[in-house]
């Protein structure tokens, strides 16, 4: 399967399906069989209808969006291979995201500003964390592979109810990069990442929605109707929610919206 088969995948867990400790939910490792009859190592997080969804349409947007994620499933798992038969919903249905084949690890404290700063997809990640409101990818959910190369893993942080539009995440990369920067910096900085905003405003969410499959995820539709709904929303606010973020001073901020604003009004 190409990379850039952007479409969610489905398969079958296969046993044994050994468990991982994590901070959040539940989640397993184990092989799958997709429906290309393909055998693949995952990862399989036994979640909540409408936190599979969450996951799913991250992982979709990030792949689209040319960020480096693993191939995402709905992965039928059945209780009677998991231990104490758990399972995240009534459909049997988990999260699986496709593991690497050679180690990755976690980057410490001390690895961030050294390594982050310089990975070439750095502020393409930061835009997109503060874009799907998630605070929470350093240092657990970036793992380094090798030169330069990482994996964005788990988003259950991300899309939380309580997030208004216009609230800022403070993306922990954005907020790594913006770090002892000059205004002028600052300004660059911002500059850029509004050319990845730019992207989301040309998205096609009726393609998105198609690349999910939602039919395979019973009762999945409306979840995936209110993320989409408050991500187009959010798009609108992302000048000013990147420019608080990045901590260009107030004032500034009040004009720079007023100058985003007369250029969106002039267009």
């Amino acid at each position: 399967m190409s990379i850039n088969n952007y479409r969610i995948q489905i398969a079958n867990a296969i046993a044994p399906v050994e468990r991982v400790p994590t901070r959040k939910g539940t989640t397993f490792k184990a092989d799958i069989i997709t429906e290309e009859r393909d055998r693949r190592k995952a990862f399989l997080k036994l979640l909540k209808v409408e936190d599979i969804a969450k996951e799913i349409l991250c992982a979709t947007l990030a792949r689209k969006l040319h960020l480096p994620i693993k191939q995402a499933f709905y992965v039928n798992v059945d209780p009677f291979i998991v231990e104490g038969g758990l399972r995240g919903n009534t459909f049997n249905v988990a999260f699986g995201i496709e593991r690497d084949y050679f180690p990755s690890f976690p980057l410490s404290n001390n690895q961030l500003e050294n390594e982050i700063v310089n990975w070439s997809d750095a502020l393409r990640c930061a835009v997109f964390d503060e874009w799907i409101f998630n605070p929470d990818r350093l240092p657990k959910n970036l793992v380094f592979v090798k030169n330069g190369e990482y994996w964005l893993f788990d988003h259950d942080e991300a899309l939380p109810n309580s997030a208004r539009e216009d609230e800022c995440a403070n993306s922990s990369i954005l907020q790594l990069l913006s770090k002892d920067k000059t205004e002028l910096e600052l300004y660059s900085i911002r500059r850029s990442a509004m050319n990845f905003v730019d992207e989301y405003k040309n998205i096609d969410w009726s393609e998105i929605y198609s690349l999910m499959r939602p039919e395979e995820m019973q009762q999945s539709n409306v979840f995936y109707k209110k993320y989409i709904e408050f991500l187009k929303s959010r798009t609108l606010h992302m000048h000013a929610i990147i420019t608080k973020s990045l901590g260009i001073r107030q004032q500034e901020m009040k004009f720079s919206d007023r100058d985003n604003q007369n250029e969106e009004n002039n267009k």
